[in-house]
């Protein structure tokens, strides 16, 4: 799983893509309401590790996480 900080322009606030191993799109997070994006999207096994990893990133970096951890 991939997760893609990317920085709000204008309106459009700041957000996290999450995407699978090819890439594509399988969530879209608000980053103002990360951990409610997490549980609507099914993704409580991985909240802690993504909420930690996304705190430490610089917005447009990808990030990889190991689905079968």
């Amino acid at each position: 799983m991939y997760l893609l900080k990317i920085k709000g322009v204008g309106k459009l606030p700041d957000y996290v893509q999450v995407r699978d191993d090819d890439f594509n799109l399988k969530a879209f997070i608000n980053m103002a309401s990360l951990a409610k994006g997490i549980k609507k999207n099914g993704l409580d096994a991985f909240k802690e590790v993504m909420v930690d990893r996304l705190k430490n990133v610089d917005f447009n970096e990808v990030i990889f996480i190991q689905e079968n951890q």
